[in-house]
């Protein structure tokens, strides 16, 4: 039993008023989907797009409406639709476009029912647009009716294929009797899917259209025109179709084939049964009556301009209200700028206040501050004679100048020698960058090390600054050389360690392994998924099972072809990073089924058991996915 339905007709078939019924009595309409947000119709209008099909209203010939084969890489659309109304009990959706999708959304859910509308083809041409019939010529009329005729033998055809879960049913014969639509429609739905509002009591459609507001009241004026008049045109149109579509019995033929076949035909024929003087006679009246209409509505043009004219008028006293409004708008407008301005003069006043009533408690802090100044400076003098004593000393040890450039020639040895092992570091610390995140706490260690130097090199700088200061007796030579000697001890203490780390970091690069990525790819690629792939692609249709063995073996033979030819030496999946995917991959039923395939294709016994290991195979998958989703 179902609880969805789609409706399928020809756009001309009135196929909308068989769904307008099913969304009075209880039908919903269907939700976005989850994912992508698309509704049924852009599910359809995607899947003809990507398979090159045009839509009803891009068909220009009659032709032969064959159904689209998507494949399963388009059935995440329609299941994501299905789960976005998975809480919705009754719904569905019309598309005259579905005609060539038939099949596909069949495949999907078993719960989904079709109605597929039919009329006859009077209606083809009785609904040409007043262009359309402006530049109407006799090819196009024939393109028309053979559009008809495909598209209705379409739906025949499948209503044949699928009678157990659809319907063909005439518009006009629904829309008489919408009550025996409903009950036997009924039976096609599940039990808990109840058809909520029941039709109308007289079973008529017009009765659903006027309580849904499809049925707009004529204008008053427009009342007049008798309802005999209003018949008169299709009383002569159906006449002139009748007398085109003789020349045409194949269409003819074609509808009594649907009448035959429906599940609601048309119980009563409404075919005209119009003389030529009563063509004539219907003519006339239309003439007649298009007088009427057109003197009703110049009547109906006065009253308008009439209407305009005392429009204009209140209109210009309007646009007096409107200049005064205009000033007074102005008037507040200043009467606002005026208050800010005020506003302004205040706080400016206040800010006046607060500097007044802070220099009065700054008067109290003058004396504080000239107190100090006397004390600041007496303490000035006392470091003016601090530095002419200075002065004096510094005169006299300009004997040890000479010293003092020695010590300065060491020191820019130092810097020298700091700069180089500074370039050094630089040099190791590029190198250790490119390595990999093992090597990181060996780098984080070596810039340690090189910001110890550095702060080792600035504790010698301020010894140099310090002996400058200190250079005051003879023994400062003696010190400068043993420091100079440490400093120097030190330095090649600290290149000893770079060159020691610099080889335990090569140690690191020769030792390190390459990363490798992408383990499941290459099991895909590999000959026991391939096998298993074709297995099930071709098993999907007779014909290509029968040459099974022979597609398999020529995929083997190019696969271990290309294998040969490439000679390329890949890892083995363990060393791949991400194994687990291809531990993944390896419970697939394409793997199982070509591993199965290879392990049975060696021996002759092999072969006839083959077809008991490759169902045992699918068994065992389908066991594994229940384990799964339990």
């Amino acid at each position: 039993m179902m609880n969805k339905i789609l409706t399928v007709g020809h756009p001309q078939s009135g196929y909308r008023d068989v769904e307008r019924i099913l969304l009075s009595c209880g039908m919903q309409e269907p939700e976005v989907s989850k994912k992508d947000n698309l509704s049924p119709v852009e599910i359809g209008e995607l899947l003809r797009k990507a398979h090159g099909l045009a839509s009803v209203a891009d068909i220009s010939q009659g032709e032969d409406m064959q159904q689209l084969d998507a494949g399963p890489v388009w059935n995440g659309l329609a299941l994501d639709l299905l789960m976005g109304n998975i809480d919705q009990k009754f719904w569905g959706w019309s598309d005259p476009d579905a005609v060539s999708l038939l099949e596909y959304w069949k495949s999907l859910d078993p719960k989904l029912a079709f109605v597929l509308v039919y009329d006859d083809p009077h209606r083809v041409l009785r609904e040409m647009g007043c262009e359309e019939a402006q530049i109407c010529t006799r090819e196009k009329v024939e393109r028309q009716l053979e559009y008809w005729n495909a598209y209705n033998q379409a739906l025949l055809a499948f209503y044949l294929r699928n009678q157990d879960r659809s319907m063909l049913v005439n518009a006009r014969q629904v829309r008489k009797n919408a009550d025996a639509y409903l009950n036997q429609l009924q039976t096609y739905l599940d039990k808990q899917v109840c058809l909520s509002a029941p039709p109308p009591t007289n079973g008529s459609f017009k009765a659903i259209a006027a309580r849904n507001g499809s049925i707009d009241k004529l204008n008053g004026s427009l009342q007049r025109v008798s309802a005999g008049a209003l018949a008169a045109p299709a009383l002569a149109d159906g006449f002139l179709i009748d007398s085109l579509l003789v020349e045409y019995p194949e269409h003819l033929q074609c509808y009594e084939e649907l009448q035959a076949s429906a599940t609601i035909p048309l119980t009563c024929s409404e075919a005209s049964k119009a003389t030529v003087f009563d063509s004539w006679s219907a003519h006339m009246r239309r003439r007649s009556e298009t007088g009427n209409v057109i003197r009703i509505l110049s009547e109906e043009k006065q009253r308008v301009e009439q209407e305009l004219e005392r429009y204009y008028l209140e209109n210009e006293k309007n646009k007096g209200l409107a200049a005064e409004k205009e000033s007074a708008e102005k008037l507040r407008r200043t009467l606002e700028q005026e208050k800010q301005s005020l506003e302004s003069k205040l706080q400016a006043m206040q800010q006046q206040v607060q500097s007044l009533e802070k220099e009065v408690k700054n008067s109290n802090v003058q004396k504080e501050l000239a107190e100090e100044n006397d004390l600041l400076l007496a303490q000035l003098h006392q470091v003016q004679e601090e530095l002419e004593r200075y002065y004096l000393e510094n005169e006299k040890n300009k004997g040890l100048a000479a010293e003092k450039a020695s010590v300065e020639n060491k020191r820019q040895a130092l810097e020298a020698e700091k700069k180089a092992l500074e370039q050094r570091l630089k040099e190791q610390q590029t190198t250790v960058e490119k390595e990999n995140a093992v090597q990181i706490a060996k780098q984080r260690a070596l810039a340690e090390e090189k910001q110890s130097l550095e702060s080792k090199l600035q504790a010698m700088q301020q010894q140099v600054q310090s002996l400058e200061k200190e250079v005051k007796n003879s023994n400062v030579q003696k010190e400068l050389t043993e420091e100079n000697g440490l400093l120097l001890a030190q330095l090649h203490q600290v290149q000893e360690e770079l060159e020691r780390y610099y080889l335990e970091n090569q140690k690191l690069k020769q030792e390190q392994k390459p990363a490798y990525y992408g383990a499941a790819e290459r099991l895909k690629s590999e000959l026991p998924y391939q096998l298993g792939a074709a297995i099930i692609e071709r098993s999907r249709q007779v014909w290509p099972v029968l040459f099974l063995p022979i597609s398999l073996s020529r995929i083997a033979r190019q696969y271990r072809k290309h294998a040969k030819a490439s000679g390329e030496q890949l890892p083995p999946l363990e060393a791949y990073r991400d194994f687990y995917e291809a531990e993944k991959a390896q419970k697939h039923l394409s793997y199982s089924l070509g591993e199965t395939w290879l392990k049975h294709s060696r021996t002759p016994w092999g072969w006839v058991v083959m077809p008991f290991a490759l169902s045992r195979a699918r068994k065992a998958y389908r066991q594994y996915r229940q384990s799964l989703d339990s």
